[in-house]
């Protein structure tokens, strides 16, 4: 996929998450300290979809459309598809909304931001942040839901960032 074309879909992807994680901190579940959670990983989405909008901004347009990044379809539609579930279902549960989130985190669009973040030339983040939210988010599935589908989940997410 040209880098352009590539940019541009995840800029999608980024800024439909943040409008999912809105969403979910506008559900009359979302009391105090989950409705701030929802929030701030909507604001973090909205900063990775303006990092990636710049990137795309500043790209030459001779190198977008000649440059190739290979082998990302899958985590794309990976995340598109996440998302689309989301977006379905009306009035998502608390619990449908914590695994929805979770399997956002398990998909690779955060390695894919930093990689075209890196490949045209804009300051990449350490994958710190990203570890950090996945880890409270895990934190409030754990405090919030006893949901066998959320559970495992909160466990993967643990799992990987014990292996990473």
């Amino acid at each position: 996929m040209e880098l352009a074309a590539i940019l541009e879909r995840s800029i999608a992807v980024e800024r439909r998450a943040g409008g999912l994680y809105r969403r979910f901190a506008a559900a009359p579940d979302a009391r105090g300290g989950l409705r701030t959670v929802w929030l701030r990983l909507a604001a973090e989405e909205d900063e990775h979809a303006a990092a990636l909008t710049l990137a795309l901004a500043t790209l030459d347009p001779a190198v977008g459309a000649r440059s190739r990044v290979e082998g990302w379809d899958d985590a794309l539609a990976r995340a598109e598809e996440v998302l689309a579930d989301g977006e379905r279902v009306l009035a998502p549960s608390l619990d449908d909304q914590l695994a929805l989130a979770l399997d956002l985190e398990r998909t690779e669009i955060d390695a894919l931001r930093e990689l075209l973040l890196a490949l045209s030339d804009q300051a990449v983040e350490t994958g710190t942040a990203t570890s950090r939210h996945a880890l409270e988010l895990a934190d409030v599935a754990a405090r919030h839901s006893t949901d066998p589908r959320v559970r495992i989940r909160e466990a993967m997410v643990r799992a990987h960032q014990r292996l990473t």
